[in-house]
């Protein structure tokens, strides 16, 4: 019992002393880097810090937001400071606090690994307290970068040096934040007796969109204590040395495969790669801005105005004539005259986006083999009754965030017209699919699609 509270009670010295808005708890000095139990007196010690033990690992709360409530994840079943004053030791794998009252339910941190974060409350305070993971104690480490927020949940990263004077704050700069973190991932853990001999250099705080906030305290070495006691790599310290410098490093540490693509009307559309050229309608204006420069500068390209990948800036940006320019557009390319279609219909209608049923020649089903994992032709559909059956059925589709079930039979099915292009989707017999973004398809036009093609064969 007294070996286990001189690891805590160690740990949590170095964590305090380095974060300075933490409570409070150990002794007159920290200078001190071991801690003998058998001649320390009660007095010593001023009060316990507000932690919880949960799943072998050590939390420590942080006085800030409300965090949003998720899963239940178990309730807090000893009182730290009871069984240390009794000289009894709390069963490993339990969950203990030392304010959090026995019976009290500890949840999940929405949006966040429970290996990461956790919420409970405490004794007299009202809102549950967000605990962050300190260091593990007989539980198994967590894989670092699955447990760690994305850099999507990062809102500003900032460098600060050993008396918290800001060297370096990067906000608004997604590519940078992206780059950075992605080098942070790798960093790996190492054993707590590589610190202890190090003095705080530098510091790394970390705010979220939701408003909580992460503060790293940073050793000599690059050792530092996030999660647990770790080792961040020399690549991440360069990468901010560069920032400070003024110096891009947009997407240094990560492979981006450009696709071609056209952003009008804070839209996003792809080139459909069509082997028929477009008739250009009205021109609906001309591309402002390269969504790659902009990238490799660290910026995002600004939504108001035509902007795109490989598209030259000053290009005309042109409806497609016969389609409306919510489902395409066109404008030259590198080589040919190029389609652009929607990647997602938001909130307009597939009535309003989809062309007219005489607009379309056939419509062409291939079936999955996932034997070959090819698309297998299932049938084509000429009928003009057939076909306009089917066009009722396709603007009834709506979309959702994400597929709700597992995939059954999956269909491509094509779309083709009679100026010669085509558009392609994805389908499940169960009723969804990819069409314009996660569509919800009904099911009737399976049963259509299956008449018509029955007929067709016959």
């Amino acid at each position: 019992m007294k070996k286990i509270l001189a690891i805590v009670l160690l740990s949590l010295l170095i964590f305090c002393s380095c974060n300075k808005t933490e409570e409070q708890y150990v002794t007159d000095s920290q200078e001190t880097t071991e801690i003998d139990i058998d001649t320390m007196s009660e007095r010593e010690i001023v009060c316990w810090a507000t932690i919880i033990r949960y799943n072998g690992a050590n939390y420590v709360s942080a006085y800030e937001i409300a965090p949003e409530i998720g899963a239940e994840l178990g309730t807090v079943e000893y009182n730290i400071p009871e069984y240390y004053e009794n000289d009894m030791e709390i069963p490993k794998g339990s969950n203990s606090a030392t304010f959090t009252p026995v019976g009290e339910k500890i949840y999940e941190c929405e949006g966040y690994s429970p290996d990461f974060r956790i919420c409970a409350k405490i004794t007299d305070y009202d809102e549950p307290l967000i605990f962050t993971r300190s260091y593990t104690l007989d539980g198994e480490l967590p894989v670092f970068r699955e447990t760690i927020p994305n850099s999507n949940q990062i809102k500003k990263l900032t460098y600060c040096d050993a008396k918290d004077n800001v060297l370096c704050e990067i906000e608004n700069k997604k590519y940078y934040i992206d780059t950075l973190w992605t080098c942070f991932e790798w960093s790996e853990y190492v054993p707590y007796e590589n610190m202890k001999s190090y003095a705080k250099q530098n510091s790394i705080k970390i705010e979220y969109t939701d408003g909580s906030t992460s503060y790293i305290p940073v050793f000599e070495g690059g050792y530092a204590n996030f999660i647990d006691y770790i080792l961040i790599p020399d690549e991440f310290f360069e990468l901010i040395e560069e920032v400070m410098a003024g110096k891009s490093i947009a997407g240094r540490y990560e492979m981006v495969d450009w696709a071609d693509v056209i952003c009008y009307n804070g839209r996003y559309y792809d080139n459909i790669y069509s082997d028929v050229a477009p008739v250009a309608g009205e021109k609906l204006g001309e591309v402002e801005y390269s969504i790659v420069e902009h990238y490799e500068k660290g910026e995002e390209a600004p939504a108001d105005g035509i902007s795109a990948t490989f598209t030259k800036v000053g290009t005309n940006v042109y409806a497609c004539k016969g389609y409306s320019p919510e489902f395409r557009i066109c404008a030259r390319g590198i080589s040919s005259f190029n389609i652009y279609e929607t990647r997602v219909a938001g909130d307009i209608s597939m009535a309003e986006l989809l062309p007219s049923a005489e607009q379309i020649r056939k419509i062409i089903a291939e079936k999955w083999n996932s034997d070959i994992y090819e698309y297998e032709l299932f049938g084509c559909i000429e009928n003009a009754e057939h076909i306009k059956k089917l066009h009722s059925l396709l603007t009834e589709i709506t979309h959702s965030n994400g597929l709700t079930d597992e995939p059954h039979n999956m269909y491509k099915i094509t779309l083709e017209y009679i100026d010669g292009t085509k558009t392609d989707f994805i389908a499940y017999d169960h009723g969804y699919g990819h069409f314009m973004g996660h569509a919800i398809i009904p099911k009737e036009f399976f049963d259509a699609l299956e008449k018509a093609l029955n007929a067709s064969v016959s």
